[in-house]
């Protein structure tokens, strides 16, 4: 990827938020902008490939991990114990059913598709995007409840729905590689369970570190800040 690229890039998201409010007040969102311009970019301009693939992988990464820990960061606990109704529902039952009727369509659409990689894909389209949804829960005239219920929603659904991901996706591998070197079960519940202890453990052990710097005076709000992004 040259310079020129990167320049142009760049070029493009300074452009994108000069205007960002206007744009967000309608239907547009940024994702629907960037990848319009991805995709025109990609039909019209050339682009050098060399080593892309290690640095957009990386690139994705550590994007995810900011998103979905800055959705995470917004919902509120206290929200959430007043209203965990809605959001409940949407978890528990609305996830799922999106995941089995996601199979469902996608079994009609790609028939040739084996059933593991069907499920897998059900289970990443299920999550909804709350930047998506942005034009509607920073829409003033839909109710407040409604408008937190999908902020909750969309802050949560994703890393429920990562176990279905990687349970679906084991079992992907395993009907493909038939000599797989460690057990599908075994590595499904090692993502599942020890990847969540160790984050919890990263996160509670981080915010205590903290709190004890803060309350000693030895650091302050922007390093704080830093701090905790860096833990995610």
């Amino acid at each position: 990827m040259t310079e020129t690229t990167l320049v142009l890039l760049a070029a493009i998201a300074f452009c994108y938020s000069v205007v960002a409010k206007r744009l967000g007040e309608g239907v547009v969102t940024p994702p629907m902008v960037f990848l319009a311009l991805g995709i025109f970019l990609a039909a019209t301009v050339s682009v050098q490939n060399d080593n892309a693939e290690h640095i957009l992988h990386l690139v994705a990464e550590i994007t995810l991990v900011i998103v979905l820990f800055s959705d995470a960061a917004m919902v509120r606990a206290r929200a959430l114990r007043d209203n965990f109704q809605w959001p409940t529902r949407m978890l528990v039952l609305g996830l799922p059913l999106a995941i089995g009727m996601g199979f469902l369509v996608n079994l009609a659409l790609l028939p040739g598709w084996p059933v593991w990689e069907l499920a897998v894909l059900a289970a990443i389209l299920a999550p909804t995007d709350a930047a998506l949804g942005q034009a509607v829960i920073t829409n003033p005239n839909v109710p407040e409840k409604i408008r937190r219920a999908l902020t909750v929603e969309s802050g949560v659904n994703d890393g429920l729905a990562l176990p279905a991901v990687l349970f679906f996706g084991c079992l992907a591998v395993g009907g493909v590689h038939e000599n797989v070197q460690t057990n599908w079960l075994v590595f499904a519940l090692e993502q599942i369970g020890l990847g969540a202890l160790i984050g919890a453990g990263i996160g509670a052990g981080g915010a205590i570190a903290l709190r004890f710097a803060f309350n000693r005076d030895l650091t302050n709000d922007v390093f704080e800040g830093i701090g905790v992004l860096t833990l995610a």
